[in-house]
């Protein structure tokens, strides 16, 4: 006539665990200001994202398989590890964190010219010139590679030295 209550066996409810995962990141190297993009699973949920152990460094959520993040000023080399609330996921390769190189000129041609000619300088660690003047003055310039640029002389330009500048 009673209910009768029977307490084994006991039954365990489990709850399942999203860990993240990384599987790849591009670009795999990069100066300060890259924007790296991380694929992976299980992202949505992430709470903290760091590079080679370091302090925590603002990300954005793309996708539930894709973060980015902004290298940092300060950044070193090293693995790049995700948290969510299931976990720490570490990826299996390093970041690398490339020191800037600043451009150095090691010849020009012509070394003399007309308004409207064109002069070549060649050199290094030109693939990210900003600026190149002749003589203190701005001129319209374009990067052959990492190594040459080009730029024709402009009306008002003088005689002088010829610099280039990069970020980096």
């Amino acid at each position: 006539t009673g209910v009768q209550t029977c307490a084994l066996p006991i039954f365990t409810v489990t709850v399942p665990t999203y860990l993240p995962s990384i599987s790849s990141f591009t670009p795999t190297s990069g100066f300060v200001g890259t924007t790296v993009t991380v694929t992976g699973l299980n992202f949505s949920t992430a709470t903290s994202l760091s590079l080679n152990g370091g302090t925590a460094i603002p990300f954005t959520i793309v996708s539930n398989t894709t973060i980015t993040f902004v290298v940092p000023t300060g950044a070193t080399s090293g693995p790049i590890a995700i948290t969510n609330p299931d976990g720490t996921a570490t990826s299996g390769t390093n970041y690398t964190v490339t020191v800037p190189q600043p451009p150095t000129i090691t010849s020009i041609s012509p070394t003399s010219g007309l308004v409207g000619s064109t002069v070549t300088v060649n050199g290094t660690n030109f693939s990210n010139a900003t600026s190149v003047k002749l003589n203190g003055l701005s001129v319209t310039f374009t990067i052959v590679s990492g190594t040459q640029i080009t730029f024709v002389v402009p009306t008002g330009a003088t005689s002088g030295t010829i610099s280039v500048t990069n970020p980096d």
